[in-house]
């Protein structure tokens, strides 16, 4: 939706307008800051908009974070937009096609090179353990009509069965031994690793 209030160009409040309107973001150093200026018609009170140049002009973005970790700041009447995306659309000029995964699982490494557009099918074959999860190994269930542990994959949204084991670890042997035949798939060396928090990431990732 853009705004038509007074002269001149459009204010284009889409999330994706409202980000190259209000934030920048240094690819060299990964830093993303409040524009040093912006389009007095974003503020409709005189006082909001000497505030924004006051306090937050230029200045790096202090972010909150959402459930999942993810860095989340609010701008032009927007709640919840994302460094990911502010990064993405500074980059490439527009918002992601489908579901940004931050390669490293690190949802506070915004860095470009560490984000990749794909769709969600995709993007779990790059994620940790759930944390709903039951048997401790993802993709392995207990059997209790066979009396074995059941080893299985998602391919396309559907179950495919790997067979029924004895021991949880030859259930777990058997997802790896598949997805080390069948690379195509996507299935990276996170898939299915515990969950470490947000400070073991970053060590991680040092």
């Amino acid at each position: 939706m853009q705004d038509v209030e007074n002269t001149g160009e459009l204010l284009d409040r889409s999330k994706e307008g409202v980000i190259k309107a209000f934030f920048d973001y240094d690819a060299d150093t990964g830093a993303i800051c409040w524009k040093s200026w912006i389009d007095p018609r974003w503020n409709k009170y005189k006082g909001r908009y000497r505030n924004f140049l006051r306090e937050r002009a230029g200045k790096i973005v202090k972010f909150g974070r959402q459930g999942h970790g993810y860095l989340v700041v609010g701008a032009g009447g927007i709640k919840g937009i994302t460094a990911h995306q502010i990064v993405w659309v500074l980059t490439y000029g527009n918002m992601p096609e489908h579901h940004i995964d931050h390669i490293d699982g690190n949802p506070e490494n915004n860095k470009i090179e560490n984000l990749r557009d794909v769709p969600q099918k995709i993007n779990v074959r790059n994620q940790r353990i759930r944390k709903d999860n039951t048997s401790g190994v993802t993709g392995v269930c207990w059997c209790k009509k066979l009396e074995k542990w059941k080893a299985q994959i998602s391919v396309d949204g559907s179950r495919k069965g790997l067979g029924y084991y004895n021991t949880i670890e030859e259930a777990a042997k058997a997802r790896e031994e598949f997805f080390a035949k069948n690379p195509q798939l996507g299935y990276t060396k996170r898939h299915g690793k515990p969950s470490i928090s947000t400070k073991d990431k970053q060590k991680e990732n040092t």
